[in-house]
């Protein structure tokens, strides 16, 4: 017993030792006019109140850099991915390029999380190269019908911050 605790507690420290070295929590891949949708409503959940950084292509990263590049080192740089999978996201084929670097860096133990949140879309509708990290994803529908989204965010929060963050359901007036 006492060997299982203390081999915990190193797992942990290691754990902590090596999330340090990631310059983003999360790196976002998404296409269109969602990033509005991602400004106003991930961002002062996840960077102001949970703590975690973002990388947004829109804000983050410079203009005249090589894209691929930049994308390649942002993601190998964060513990986990979201795939915002939305209409526009469906029709955008250069998600590809994301989406093989985010198995790489999975499979090379890299990446701690994969996460596809489907919103506005069903999951019928996800790009079935898709198809080539459900082994390593979780997914999460965004729901339409508001009583559902405390559960979102839960689930949300435990696959961010491996429960450091506890979701609390905000207190009605």
């Amino acid at each position: 017993m006492i060997i299982f605790s203390v081999y915990g507690i190193i797992c942990r420290t290691v754990e902590r030792e090596v999330r340090k070295s990631y310059h983003y929590d999360v790196y976002m891949s998404y296409e269109g006019e969602v990033v509005i949708w991602i400004e106003d409503v991930l961002v002062p959940k996840l960077e102001t109140e949970w703590g975690l950084t973002l990388c947004i292509k829109d804000r983050d990263f410079l203009s005249g850099t090589s894209l691929a590049d930049t994308e390649a080192e942002s993601i190998e740089n964060s513990r986990s991915i979201i795939f915002l999978i939305t209409p526009e996201f469906k029709s955008f084929r250069d998600c590809l390029f994301e989406l093989d670097r985010a198995k790489y860096e999975k499979i090379t133990k890299n990446l701690q999380r994969i996460i596809v949140i489907t919103k506005d879309i069903t999951i019928t509708d996800i790009p079935v190269e898709f198809s080539y990290i459900w082994n390593y994803a979780h997914l999460i529908q965004w729901p339409k019908d508001l009583g559902y989204l405390n559960d979102t965010w839960r689930k949300l929060a435990i696959l961010l911050t491996d429960g450091s963050v506890s979701y609390q359901k905000p207190l009605s007036l």
